[in-house]
């Protein structure tokens, strides 16, 4: 699928099936919108039914998010393709693939998952390291993307190691807790800011979309420009 930003459907192809997509960041960097953003192309111009799992948001707040100077979400998604949210902050990595399984049934096109640090893995999961727990859910989310053919895009916090450098960019040593990202992901994105960290910086309202892992292709950065009013990315030529 076509992910509506020209910069990252042309240098990397969009987003396909069977991929696990990591889209990672410090807070405040607009995860939650670049992943609404994408869910908007993919339900307007993709036509493609929509599973988003939010685990941090109600699904008043995430709803709200969306309609945010837009258009009334019911006359959207009855025009173009169902959008379906599930707010459940306890949902374990096995709800979340039989549901998809099920909708799978239905044109399922893509799965959003907001984020990996609040997924929970196996009953048994208590009993192992964080780490473990996430690797599983990782591994759990391939398969699921594969199984379905659709993509999969989860997005991710990282640690504070990339503030104490000069060069905030985070790169894939920055992943907290999540160090297997870069074995089984297909591709890992980073969102930076720099007017977040500095107010004096020439790029306001900029934003690099850093590719640092990308199985299938090479890795880039792709210009965006950012509303934080209404939360939306766009590209940077508008």
């Amino acid at each position: 699928m076509k992910t509506g930003f020209i910069g990252l459907d042309t240098l990397i192809g969009g987003f396909n099936g069977g991929e696990l997509i990591i889209l990672a960041g410090r807070p405040g960097m607009g995860k939650t919108s670049f992943l609404l953003n994408i869910a908007k192309h993919a339900i307007r111009v993709e036509r493609l039914a929509t599973a988003f799992f939010t685990l941090e948001m109600t699904k008043k707040q995430l709803i709200e998010r969306y309609q945010h100077g837009d258009v009334d979400m019911d006359i959207l998604v009855l025009a173009n393709a169902p959008l379906l949210i599930c707010d459940d902050a306890n949902i374990s990595i096995m709800e979340i693939c039989a549901e998809c399984w099920r909708l799978s049934e239905q044109n399922l096109g893509l799965v959003i998952i907001d984020y990996l640090q609040l997924m929970s893995g196996t009953t048994d999961a208590q009993s192992r390291s964080r780490g473990a727990v996430v690797s599983e859910v990782l591994h759990s989310l391939k398969e699921l993307a594969k199984a379905v053919n659709v993509p999969v895009v989860v997005s991710s916090q990282i640690s504070r190691s990339a503030e104490a450098r000069d060069d905030r960019r985070p790169t894939l040593g920055d992943l907290h807790d999540v160090s297997s990202v870069a074995e089984i992901a297909d591709v890992v994105a980073f969102l930076y800011r720099d007017d977040y960290y500095n107010q004096d910086t020439q790029r306001k309202n900029h934003t690099e979309l850093i590719i640092d892992k990308n199985r299938f292709g090479s890795t880039v950065t792709v210009e965006l420009s950012f509303n934080g009013e209404y939360g939306n990315f766009a590209n940077e030529n508008g």
